[in-house]
């Protein structure tokens, strides 16, 4: 150790803190509260971890900041999200609650893990300092909410109080009745679940429930309740369902091996695993919702109970706006352009939403189909698919295309292989969308733009997408990468003309040129998709080890200057060709960036 550096002492102390996360479980209350210390005091990696698990444990945090406030620790939030190790009081008190909460021990081990993972991709793939930005921001959210706990929490106490009597007899009724329900549930749902119902229904509502379950005679005002019951979803009752929905159909599908499962409700599924639980040869289904009657045969009986838990606390996890404003860009076309009223259904599902709409999904396409009629299912009418928004896929059997579409990204994104991924990620969403919307387009013919070429003697084809039609923001990005990337080519040839190229156009030049084997390159003319014929010789090898560093400080430029100006109605033109070409020497130049700015069909002075 004397002889490490302190970097490489921080590489080897980090490396021990993510193979000790793998015990975590085994850990004492003792061990887990001097891991969270040292973790929190740690270098970088180590204290995002620590602040993105606190993030992810919502209702962790807040009852632990209520355990705090007890023990005269009344700002909670600077202890959990510190720099600094437990004092020793602190420690003790921390202790205190792992012992009387090991469920709650069990939840933050997990967020520490998937965080861990999270950190790590962020810093392989050179994301991590933006990924600080997204953990801090969400970091102040949490503070804020546990504000306003703090704020609530004496009239909370006092509320308690008076309704637990009622709660009480309700939990101990429907524990009584459909405990049989609950056996494979996560803790965290049953808290979750318990928490929307008291929340979400009046006393008399809760009241008139537990009588039914009773079997007690009911009265005509007690059945006019159990009807609004029936047919309200209350307030976080949506989320908490559709994840527990896709953690449910994700261990029913491994019992039977049918996609048909990820039609079901969380109701429908919950009687299924019961049904499993109770040794029945085949399940069967009445759903009430779905009026229709399902039968299953049961092919493997296990029924992973921490695996239900782990995809329920993930499938509650937040996705970002930008990410669900991209899958609803590439996958839907609304009538009015106005995407916000499915993305704020969207957000019901949280990360659940990738089961069906993510190039990652490992799941095949007739579950994708099988979810996705789920999904319209459980849209609120008035913002009913048919009548709000479309669905880009065409045909009986939409999904199947899908997996063709999602080869030719991984096509793509190898033969550009040289394009930083933090960008490729937006293009082949753009690329995904375009192919969706060109439904006369045969996707043979598309496919094979995406292929490498073989040497610098053989053709490949191209399919340009139509720059107008890009989101917004991945507009900005694609002008930021193709100013980086013709400074590349611009750097290996010489020639101003690469600057009216498009993103396509300058991929397949660079492609091309950098497997030349002998410089000066032979000539090589042709007609660029703007109409001008160009003609290049590569002089030099294209040099694509600082396209990554150039793309951000012209994106951030970029991003600068709508921050400041567009905004607020003051972006023109040519302050965005001033940042794309700042050097006022080079009108020829100015004239390609131009050409190509144009293209976007931006609304500027």
């Amino acid at each position: 150790m004397e002889k490490l550096s302190e970097a490489e002492k921080d590489t080897l102390h980090i490396k021990r803190m993510q193979r000790l996360s793998a015990r975590w479980a085994e850990m004492s209350p003792e061990e887990r509260t001097d891991y969270i210390s040292k973790m929190k005091s740690g270098s970088e990696p180590l204290r995002y971890t620590m602040i993105d698990a606190w993030n992810h444990s919502i209702n962790l945090i807040k009852d632990l900041s209520s355990h705090l406030k007890e023990n005269q620790i009344y700002k909670p939030a600077d202890l959990l999200y510190s720099t600094q190790e437990f004092s020793e009081f602190q420690s003790k008190i921390m202790i205190e609650f792992w012992e009387k909460h090991p469920e709650y021990a069990k939840q933050l081990g997990i967020n520490i893990q998937r965080s861990q993972e999270k950190i790590q991709d962020g810093i392989s793939r050179g994301t991590f300092e933006e990924l600080k930005k997204e953990i801090m921001r969400d970091k102040n959210q949490r503070i804020k909410e546990m504000t306003k706990f703090k704020q609530n929490n004496s009239a909370q106490q006092i509320q308690d109080t008076e309704t637990s009597e009622y709660i009480t007899e309700f939990k101990n009724t429907y524990y009584k009745v459909l405990g049989a329900q609950l056996k494979n549930l996560p803790q965290e749902y049953i808290n979750d679940y318990f928490k929307v119902i008291s929340e979400g229904f009046s006393k008399d509502h809760i009241e008139a429930w537990t009588r039914n379950m009773k079997g007690e005679p009911l009265t005509d005002e007690d059945q006019q309740l159990l009807k609004q019951i029936s047919e309200t979803e209350p307030a976080g009752g949506d989320k908490i369902n559709r994840a527990i929905e896709g953690a449910l159909a994700d261990t029913l599908y491994e019992c039977t091996r049918d996609p048909r499962v990820f039609v079901l409700s969380h109701s429908d599924l919950k009687v299924a695993l019961t049904q499993i639980d109770r040794g029945e040869q085949i399940i069967k289904i009445g759903s009430k919702k779905l009026n229709d009657v399902f039968e299953f045969n049961i092919v493997k009986r296990r029924i992973d109970r921490n695996r239900i838990a782990f995809l329920y606390n993930q499938y509650k996890q937040e996705v970002s706006d930008e990410n669900l404003e991209s899958i609803a860009s590439e996958y839907f076309i609304t009538k009015n352009g106005d995407y916000s009223r499915l993305i704020d259904y969207m957000k019901t599902y949280g990360k659940s939403i990738n089961i069906i709409f993510s190039d990652k999904s490992t799941y095949n396409s007739l579950i994708k189909a099988a979810m996705f009629t789920r999904f319209a299912l459980n849209m609120p009418k008035e913002d009913a698919l048919n009548s709000q928004c479309l669905l880009m896929i065409d045909g009986s059997k939409p999904f199947e295309k899908e997996e063709e579409l999602q080869q030719m990204k991984f096509l793509l994104t190898k033969r550009f292989y040289f394009v930083p991924k933090i960008f490729m990620d937006k293009y082949t969403s753009e690329f995904g969308a375009a192919v969706r919307r060109s439904k006369s387009l045969d996707f043979n013919e598309i496919s094979k733009g995406c292929y490498k070429r073989t040497d610098a003697k053989s053709t490949a084809r191209l399919f340009i997408l139509p720059k107008h039609k890009f989101q917004t923001i991945n507009s900005l990005r694609t002008l930021a990468m193709e100013e980086a990337l013709a400074d590349v080519l611009y750097e290996a040839t010489g020639n101003t003309d690469v600057y009216m190229l498009q993103f396509e156009e300058l991929c397949d030049n660079i492609e091309l040129f950098r497997m030349v084997k002998k410089y000066p390159s032979e000539s090589r003319t042709f007609n660029s998709y703007n109409g001008n014929k160009i003609r290049l010789t590569a002089l030099k090898m294209p040099n694509v080890s600082k396209l990554q560093r150039a793309y951000i400080e012209y994106l951030n430029e970029i991003v600068d200057w709508v921050n400041t100006d567009v905004k607020k109605g003051n972006g023109t033109f040519e302050d965005l060709l001033y940042i794309l070409n700042p050097d006022e020497n080079m009108p020829d130049k100015d004239e390609a960036v131009s050409q190509r700015i144009k293209l976007y069909g931006l609304k500027l002075k």
